[in-house]
């Protein structure tokens, strides 16, 4: 038999997944998941032909534009709102790492650089949302 405060923390727990799913009928169609996995389609097809050193950056990048989607996810997907606020942690963590990346991919200052580092603040303001 469920005690009332275990009740009231499914309900919880329920409200804060609809809440964060928006409308929104899988998360990845979510708008931070879905411009995390633009930005690294983006990157992929502008940069086919990249070679040596350049490949190696976009690779890198690529895997961390997709990181901040995976996590994004994978955060949603757990029970706890500590769970999700680590991964969600992680997701933020993975949009720096890509600003990084992307500084040093597109050398000066470009509309891509931009597009991550909003990406990064919209995830600040989420994760304060959820705290």
């Amino acid at each position: 038999m469920s005690t009332k405060i275990e009740i009231q923390r499914i309900e919880s727990n329920e409200q804060l997944r609809l809440d964060c799913l928006a409308g929104y009928g899988v998360i990845v169609d979510h708008p931070i998941c879905a411009e995390a996995l633009r930005l690294a389609n983006n990157l992929l097809v502008d940069s086919m032909d990249a070679t040596g050193l350049n490949a190696e950056l976009v690779n890198q990048l690529g895997r961390s534009l997709a990181s901040i989607a995976a996590n994004f996810a994978e955060g949603h997907g757990r029970s706890t709102l500590q769970d999700k606020i680590r991964f969600l942690r992680m997701a933020r963590g993975s949009a720096y790492e890509s600003i990084c990346h992307a500084r040093i991919y597109y050398i000066e200052e470009s509309s891509e650089i931009r597009d991550i580092q909003n990406l990064a603040v919209i995830l600040d303001s989420y994760i304060i949302r959820l705290i």
